[in-house]
């Protein structure tokens, strides 16, 4: 049996992988997009220095608004008090403060085909189950 501590760092560690696959996709299919680099940079290089934060700043600032995500409902982003996690969320991950997060989602995701909507939704919910058994732990 493990430990708390010793179960949290392990789901800390599946979370940060699973992040930065979910970073890089979005990346390699956006490439022109250069925030989804530095975001994609800078989920790995704060993993490299403090992974546990990365788990931590996600339950802080997107987890309160998991039902928004489990709907499956894109719209749901347009929700003002979900824009504002967002915002925090990724203007602790970004020198810009002024970067609309719920309005880049809406932008971006009629590039996706019905497959990629699929791994989006998929991908947030694993963040979310990884989440819940962090708190857990």
């Amino acid at each position: 049996m493990f430990k708390s501590g010793q179960k949290r760092d392990k789901i800390s560690v599946s979370f940060n992988k699973n992040l930065i696959a979910f970073c890089k996709s979005l990346h390699e299919k956006f490439h022109e997009e250069d925030y989804l680099r530095k975001g994609y940079l800078a989920v790995e290089a704060l993993d490299l220095v403090y992974p546990k934060k990365i788990i931590e700043l996600f339950i802080t600032y997107f987890y309160p608004f998991k039902e928004f995500a489990l709907s499956r409902n894109i719209d749901s982003f347009k929700d003002e008090s979900l824009k504002k996690g967002l915002l925090n969320l990724f203007g602790k991950l970004s020198d810009d403060e002024d970067w609309t997060v719920a309005e880049e989602i809406d932008r971006l995701w009629v590039h996706f085909d019905q497959d990629e909507q699929e791994h989006v939704w998929t991908f947030l919910k694993l963040f979310i189950d990884l989440c819940d058994m962090y708190k857990k732990a």
